[in-house]
Formats: structure tokens, sequence, C-alpha cells
């Protein structure tokens, strides 16, 4: 099976490539306040929020200078039914923007991805995004922070994992600033790279496989200094899963689960870390109890268990009735989902994302089932902290689900079916992989 992809960048393409990269290493406004370009009520419209949204102004031109063609499908009323629910559902008009520009255009900037011929530079910007952000954090870690703490917030703090201990008590932040989102960042770049080192469906020299190899031990090594339990715990439900989706032989995949056996019983930070999920810790301890919370704030009354709080509604919650902590985060995407939309938004969310993530990994299709791990090593890591609200989480997790989207659809689906056009070639399908 051949896939098409242009032999030429547009500025659509360059502008996705650019969005990616500033994801996955700018860090927060909040850090460096040049990087706001402009505030209205409230809201931050960051280099990286600007950018989201020229891509998405410029590949919505493409959309009709090309005449592309999309034809809707449930998820995207379901898409639009989220827009609604965001710009008519209000608590706060700064969240309803937010979302506009994480949830919306993400979504649609994904959509395009495929019909515009861009998802191999996806992959790559993915991948090597991913590399520059590892090679950050080696130099915060060993050498020196690069970004100091931001005073009055938690951002770029010298997080401990309760380890104690010198260098084992410390967390990596990268530029991100915050040790579970930047584990969350690195995932998907590190999902990319086991694929490369374990596709054999294109000849690969000796000297890539090795730089494959070591770039998949530098962000194994970056996400492990992050010690982000909810990530580790993730990547081990979605490795064995990518490994039998690349149908390695029996004999690599046994021996690959048992060096990551063999790593984790060895190492006593690890064992040390999983081992505080329990109610006698802190972290864990609160994020059980914000199930309990969130059950209480939607129940409160008829509507906001229909149509939860609005947007931003969470954080006005969490200030009138905080939990009995005092900790004002409720760590989990889908209850803060829940709270701000309700048991529609929550059930409308599930189904969105259970569904395309079943219909991608059993797609015959085999260029697109990455999307679906990435998406659900993503969810189960949302399980552990808001990954929406973080916008270099929110958008990549936005716009993978667009991509999904379009690459499940049969009767649009631009690898199978757009015609060859000027300037696209074919290009094999499982190649995407190899660097």
């Amino acid at each position: 099976m051949n896939i098409k992809t242009k032999k030429k960048y547009n500025l659509g393409s360059i502008l996705l490539i650019t969005s990616i990269i500033f994801l996955m290493n700018l860090p927060p406004v909040q850090a460096l306040p040049f990087l706001s370009i402009f505030s209205i009520n409230g809201g931050n419209f960051s280099l990286i929020k600007v950018t989201i949204i020229i891509t998405s102004i410029i590949f919505f031109s493409l959309f009709f200078i090309k005449k592309y063609m999309i034809n809707i499908n449930f998820m995207d009323v379901l898409i639009y039914f989220f827009t609604l629910s965001y710009l008519i559902n209000i608590s706060d008009i700064a969240k309803s923007i937010y979302l506009v520009i994480i949830l919306t255009m993400a979504y649609f900037i994904g959509r395009m991805v495929f019909i515009n011929g861009d998802m191999a530079r996806l992959i790559n910007a993915i991948k090597y995004g991913g590399v520059i952000q590892s090679l950050l954090v080696i130099y915060s870690v060993f050498i020196g922070p690069i970004i100091k703490p931001v005073e009055g917030s938690f951002l770029f703090k010298n997080f401990g994992n309760g380890l104690g201990s010198n260098m084992s008590d410390f967390r990596a932040v990268g530029t991100i600033g915050h040790p579970v989102v930047l584990a969350a960042v690195l995932t998907p770049a590190l999902i990319c790279w086991i694929i490369s080192v374990f596709n054999n469906s294109k000849p690969t020299n000796r000297k890539m496989k090795l730089l494959n190899i070591f770039f998949t031990l530098l962000l194994t090594y970056s996400i492990y200094l992050t010690y982000s339990r909810g990530t580790w715990i993730s990547l081990l439900v979605v490795i064995p899963l990518v490994l039998i989706k690349l149908k390695v032989k029996k004999r690599v995949f046994v021996l690959f689960i048992i060096s990551i056996t063999f790593l984790v019983v060895m190492s006593g930070n690890i064992i040390n870390r999983l081992s505080l999920i329990t109610e006698g810790d802190a972290s864990f301890s609160h994020r059980l109890l914000m199930y309990f919370w969130s059950w209480n704030e939607v129940t409160s009354s008829l509507k906001s268990f229909i149509f939860g709080f609005g947007s931003g509604g969470s954080i006005y919650r969490l200030n009138l009735n905080p939990p009995i902590d005092k900790f004002l985060a409720i760590d989990n995407m889908f209850l803060s989902f829940m709270v701000n939309f309700g048991f529609i938004g929550l059930i409308l969310m599930l189904v969105l994302v259970v569904k395309l993530i079943y219909s991608l990994l059993v797609n015959k299709n085999d260029v697109i089932w990455w999307i679906g791990c990435v998406l659900l090593s993503q969810s189960i890591v949302g399980l552990t902290f808001e990954l929406i609200d973080w916008e270099q989480t929110g958008a990549i997790y936005w716009l993978l689900i667009g991509l999904g989207t379009s690459a499940v659809s049969k009767k649009q689906n631009p690898l199978l079916f757009i015609p060859k056009r000027k300037g696209m070639k074919n290009v094999d399908v499982k190649s995407l992989y190899s660097s």
C-alpha cells in the first residue's frame, strides 16, 4: 500500500512543523512573559496559541483554494457540539477562547494534515521535537536549570518524588515546567521512535538504526527522570501493543518485555515510586478524593448534572468549594470535562475517544494505528492530570484526534482515495516510521 505525500513544502506544512516544535519545547508564558503576544479578557495569547491560529487559518484557506472535500461524520458533529457548548455555556470567557484554539482549531488542523499530505512531516516533527526537549532535560538535570522557578507558581519548582536522597528526589521538568506534563509531551515521540527501531519494512543502514536506538533510549531516560507514574503505567500498557502491531518476532518481543521487567525490578527508584500508590500518598489520595468531590459538585443540581458549570466552571467551583486537602486541581481530564460540561459532555467525550481509538487500532490500514497507540497512552495519562488544560498536551491530543478521524473515514481517506495531484509522489507507507 502506498501513501501520497507532497514533494514540496507549502506554508501549511511549515506552520504545522513549527507548531509541533513550539508545543513540545516552548515554556509557559508564566515563565517567559515575552512569549505572550497579547491578552484579551484575562486570557494570554501565547506564541503557541497564535501559531495554532495562523496554521488553522492557512489550512482553512487551502481548503477553499485547492477545493478539498471533507465529508461531515459523527466525530465532526461531536466536535461541533463541544464548540457550541463552551461558546454558549460559559463560566470563564478566557477558558472558552482557550478551548476554541486548543480543541476546535487543533482538531481541524489534524483533519487537514492527511488531506494536505503532511502526515510524514507530522511524525518527524513529533520525533525530533521530542529529541530537542530530551536534550534540554539532560542539560537541566546534569548541568543546570534552564528556567528559574516562577514566583507564586508551582512551575519549575523542585518537585520531590517521595524517594529522598539528592538526585533521586529531583523530578525533571525540562522547559515545560511540570514533570507530569513533560512526560506526556515526550510520550508521542517515544512511541514513534520505538516504531522506527522495530520497523523492518524499509532497509535501514546501521548508522541510522543505531541513531534510532539512541534517540529511543534518550526519550526513555528523560521520561524516567520525570518520575511520572501515570506515564510509566501508560507505556507499560502501550509498548507491548506497539510491538504486537509491528508483528515483531516472538523472541524479540519476549526479550524486550524481559528487559523492561528486569529494568523495573532492578531499579529501586521505579519500584519505590510505584509503591507509593496508596491512600497514604498525598498525590494518589488527592486524585482519589477528586472523584468524590466531582460527583458531589455535578449532582448538586439537575442543571449541573446534565450540562455542568460551563467552560472554566471547574476552576470557579474549586475556589468556591475547595476539597478538604485544599489542593485546587481536579487532576483528571475526564472529571474536569464532566464538571465543566456535565454528564452529557462526559459521555460524548468518552464515546468519541473510545470509538476513535478502537477504530484506529483495529483498522487494517497499517499507517494509522500509531495514532491510536498515542491517543490510548495520553488518555490513560489524562486520568492523572488535566491534559486538555495544558496547551502543550491539549493541542497535540486534539490534533491527533482530528488526524485519526480523517484516517478512519473511508469516504474521504486521502491516503487511499484522493486522486494523485501534481507535486505529489507515492511513498511506502511504513517508511514513514523510518528516520
